[in-house]
């Protein structure tokens, strides 16, 4: 039974970035700079992103109702196969090519052991620079 979770996981993934995915500009960094052995790459993932910083969830005008969320938090994920020689580490950032204001992620942490996926935990940038 490996096998076949193993295609239809595969097959969701496809479908999934088809559907959800959208176009990003990896920008390779070494211990903060740009890092001449990797280039910047365009990829398609499935971007998901949490409140900002100054997101502040209460309960309308009774106050009766709240909310505690993570702040900041983000993740990418990426299909495996898709992208057998992606080289992204903790430290690189992302460029959201296609939300408004092309905001910019640092990746923080790789978390490999969901195959077919690649996801990454993403934290806010500063976005330095041209993309």
């Amino acid at each position: 039974m490996p096998i076949l979770n193993t295609l239809a996981e595969t097959q969701n993934a496809v479908i999934t970035d088809d559907a959800f995915g959208e176009r990003v500009l990896l920008k390779p960094r070494h211990r903060g700079r740009i890092d001449p052995e990797r280039a910047d790459r365009e990829i398609v993932g499935v971007l998901r992103t949490g409140p900002d910083k100054n997101s502040n969830l209460a309960g309308g005008l009774a106050q009766s109702w709240r909310a505690t969320l993570a702040s900041g938090v983000s993740e990418i994920a990426f299909d495996q196969h898709r992208y057998p020689d992606l080289d992204m580490r903790q430290g690189d950032e992302l460029v959201a090519l296609e939300r408004p204001g092309t905001p910019w992620f640092k990746v923080e942490i790789r978390a490999d052991r969901g195959a077919p996926r690649l996801v990454f935990e993403l934290s806010e940038a500063a976005g330095v620079g041209s993309v």
